[in-house]
């Protein structure tokens, strides 16, 4: 039997160690980062042509990057016998339509989470700013906006490398370390990330004045020439030609997660993607903390065995309920009178 203990229980040591943050840290905060709900959102403003759609309903799917990575699969299969099927124009059709319904549902900071109880987005973020500020390196695996929400509302603590040069409009990455506490990197990209597609420039982008964030993303990101930088192709091969072909993205898989610390904490994080496992293979940490929920023991002992299998004899695995006080968006106890 694996066993699940709270983060209390655990006495993991934050001092020096990594956090990792996958889709079930933004599902926490909010609900409308629930694939099922972003795929009835994608139906219901028809952002999903009719042979996306043919997909996700032959396969049952409501995962974006599952229906992304068997289309893949069914090109690869095509190829190997002969007949090759390009399925790129169905995989870029899912992958804007992807970004564009989390554009589109993104919660505001007053919005109500709908996860787990009736507190706010900004009241979640709260204990959540608390719980990660512990850690001396963030990685997000997520596009949404809550961790920039976080780093502006609690900028003493959190810094993510990105600063304005002399006469320039642009946030750029420094490709450095910064004084404060904790640094938050974006290892799949995000909804304010941006590449000029003429120069190749990535930058982040930042609200003028009383513009709001939300608004800034959508205005900014509508112009022109202009991408988003995001990973959200559905095989490993895919995302590692994706983050290759970005510098920020390289930087972040290869300098820091190609260089985890001896302590790593995964909260909302199914380790779908391959290359992660391999990456902690290849530098294994000495404690690696896992946050799961529900009781499915069978597929917790699984992923332990699967986890195990990449890591060190010698790295420690351990599982911590996700929904446990002090950790993520949940407050820790009241002190005992």
């Amino acid at each position: 039997m694996t066993k699940v203990v709270s983060w209390d229980e655990l006495n993991f040591d934050t001092e020096g160690a990594t956090l990792l943050l996958g889709n079930g840290a933004s599902i926490a905060v909010s609900d409308r980062f629930n694939y099922k709900s972003l795929y009835e959102q994608a139906k219901k403003h028809e952002l999903l042509c009719t042979d996306a759609q043919a997909v996700f309903d032959e396969f049952k799917q409501t995962n974006f990057e599952s229906v992304m990575r068997v289309l893949a699969e069914a090109e690869r299969v095509s190829t190997a016998l002969g007949q090759r099927f390009d399925t790129r124009d169905h995989v870029n059709a899912i992958r804007n339509a992807l970004i564009q319904v989390v554009r589109l549902v993104h919660p505001k900071p007053g919005d109500v989470n709908g996860s787990s109880d009736d507190r706010t987005v900004e009241q979640c973020l709260q204990p959540a700013a608390e719980f990660a500020g512990r850690f001396e390196t963030i990685v997000t695996f997520n596009y949404d906006l809550l961790l920039y929400w976080m780093l502006m509302q609690e900028n003493h603590l959190f810094g993510d490398c990105f600063y304005r040069p002399a006469d320039s409009e642009h946030l750029v990455f420094n490709g450095g370390q910064i004084s404060r506490k904790s640094t938050v990197f974006y290892a799949h990209g995000a909804l304010f990330l941006a590449r000029e597609a003429a120069t190749g420039l990535e930058f982040k982008v930042v609200p003028s004045g009383s513009q709001k964030l939300i608004e800034c993303v959508i205005n900014s990101l509508e112009k022109k020439g202009r991408d988003t930088l995001y990973v959200s192709e559905g095989d490993d091969d895919s995302k590692l030609k994706a983050i290759r072909s970005s510098p920020y993205l390289s930087h972040v898989h290869y300098n820091v997660l190609g260089k985890m610390s001896d302590g790593v904490v995964a909260y909302g994080l199914s380790f779908s993607d391959k290359y992660l496992a391999k990456l902690l293979g290849d530098h294994p940490p000495k404690h690696l903390a896992v946050a799961v929920q529900g009781k499915d023991d069978d597929e917790r002992g699984s992923r332990a065995a699967e986890l195990q299998g990449c890591l060190s004899r010698n790295s420690q695995i351990d599982f911590f309920d996700a929904e446990s006080p002090g950790c993520w968006i949940h407050p820790p106890k009241a002190a005992s009178l």
